[in-house]
């Protein structure tokens, strides 16, 4: 496992030699865990296919690529076009989708379909900025908003779920 995770760490350096750092470690064990051959040219088409939808380049776009490498079952087509319409749904509410939320945003993309709702999580972001002392915090606001919407949805009991809380953490980080 950890030669593995070494190879994709590796392979996430020769893609992008510039935004990959200490910070990738734990997702490049993550990844490990998944037997996927190809992952690295997965990330890639997701970065790729991404930035050509209105995501800029950069080291959360490249974050946001290796969230979305966790889902093995569903079709990179299918994950990026969900992808896209959460970041349309950050805006439709107001929130102006900023690179540093694409890590997020990518969470939200690994939950079904059926589960994001969009106005839960701008009303516990409302509720945040509204509390005197965080609300010049809004970034964190938002993220702290997400997490506790993904955790409040996730079945703990699963590999899935463990997946799901150690990038949460490492977003949070």
């Amino acid at each position: 496992m950890i030669a593995r995770a070494k190879e994709i760490y590796d392979g996430m350096k020769q893609e992008h030699p510039f935004l990959t750092s200490a910070s990738d470690y734990p997702l490049a064990v993550l990844l490990a865990y998944e037997n996927h051959n190809d992952i690295i040219e997965q990330m890639e088409r997701y970065y790729e296919s991404l930035s050509k939808n209105g995501f800029r380049k950069g080291n959360d776009l490249q974050f946001l690529s290796h969230i979305l490498s966790l889902d093995t079952n569903t079709s990179a087509d299918r994950l990026v076009s969900r992808t896209t319409t959460i970041m349309d749904s950050f805006r439709d509410a107001g929130i102006r989708p900023k690179p540093m939320y694409y890590p997020i945003i990518g969470m939200l993309s690994l939950l079904p379909e059926e589960q994001f709702q969009m106005h839960g999580i701008s009303q516990m972001f409302d509720q945040l900025n509204n509390e005197k002392s965080f609300r010049w915090q809004k970034d964190m606001n938002l993220i702290t908003a997400v997490s506790f919407y993904v955790n409040e949805k996730i079945d703990n009991k699963s590999l899935a779920a463990t997946t799901l809380q150690t990038t949460l953490e490492s977003i949070l980080q």
